[in-house]
């Protein structure tokens, strides 16, 4: 007999761009909807000026501005006020991590009150960047600076609980 029309899409075929990794989120954050390229959002902080985790995806060959770490990361330090690394300072800067089994940057950027030039940046990021097969994954955790700072454990915590299903 052939299939009803409407039994939907074969099991197992889909488009793989939008997947969305299996993760486990602190308890205390609030997912959101998604918008444009962010596939998972949550509200972290109840006070006026919460932060925001989120999880984008490119393709990989989307140009260098995506493949790039070190591109990346300075655009991230830029919008909080941090001036950019060189690629020499990568390294300290950053940490090599483990994400499902996937090599992965680990980018902690909180302003260091201490310094005078990054005493006034009152916002923090946290990102990891993550290869997976053909797609690129940014998941970042960006906010006020003691709020990112005291998150930072359960930030960790979400990115060792990703799981990304579609290995290519």
């Amino acid at each position: 007999g052939a299939a009803s029309p409407n039994a939907g899409p074969l099991p197992g075929v889909e488009a793989p761009a939008a997947e969305v990794p299996k993760f486990t989120a602190a308890p205390s954050w609030k997912s959101i909807p998604a918008q444009g390229m962010r596939k998972a959002e949550f509200i972290v902080g109840d006070g006026a000026q919460p932060a925001h985790v989120t999880i984008f995806e490119f393709p990989a060959n989307a140009g260098p501005m995506i493949s790039d770490p070190l591109n990346n990361i300075n655009r991230w330090r830029g919008e909080i006020g941090l001036s950019p690394l060189e690629k020499a300072g990568l390294v300290g800067a950053t940490q090599a991590i483990d994400v499902d089994g996937k090599p992965a940057i680990y980018a902690p950027m909180i302003p260091d009150t201490s310094k005078p030039e990054e005493s006034k940046a009152n916002e923090a990021t946290l990102a990891a960047i993550v290869k997976t097969g053909d797609q690129v994954w940014f998941i970042k955790m960006r906010g006020e600076r003691d709020l990112v700072k005291k998150h930072e454990d359960e930030f960790k915590s979400f990115l060792k609980s990703l799981k990304f299903s579609h290995d290519k």
